[in-house]
């Protein structure tokens, strides 16, 4: 299970900033069915593929706030067409905003 979460995670990684990236891409770059991906994410991880992959666009979305790159610029980074979207993502799995994340500002 660890080798394919590996292999997984730096597939979306290696199409982080590809907006259009989708699952069906993510199955045939893992040389699995979207059914097999589905289940054997879901059985590994809890997560279906599609939040997966925002898991991670949002995670490395934190590395480069840090790094003092514009929301608008992080957002297109990791793959969001809409940084407005982005924005909303983010607060809802971070709690924040990521400008609030960038000043410090608690949640509330």
């Amino acid at each position: 299970h660890q080798s394919f979460i590996k292999e997984a995670g730096a597939i979306v990684l290696k199409n982080l900033d590809n907006a259009a990236f989708s699952v069906d891409q993510f199955a045939e770059l893992l040389n699995v069915s979207r059914s097999t991906l589905f289940t054997k994410m879901k059985e590994i991880t809890g997560q279906t593929p599609n939040e997966f992959i925002l898991e991670i666009r949002l995670k490395k979305s934190l590395e480069l706030l840090k790094g003092g790159d514009a929301v608008n610029q992080v957002a297109f980074s990791v793959g969001f067409n809409d940084p407005s979207y982005f924005i909303k993502q983010f607060r809802k799995y971070f709690g924040v905003t990521p400008g609030q994340h960038r000043s410090g500002t608690p949640k509330q």
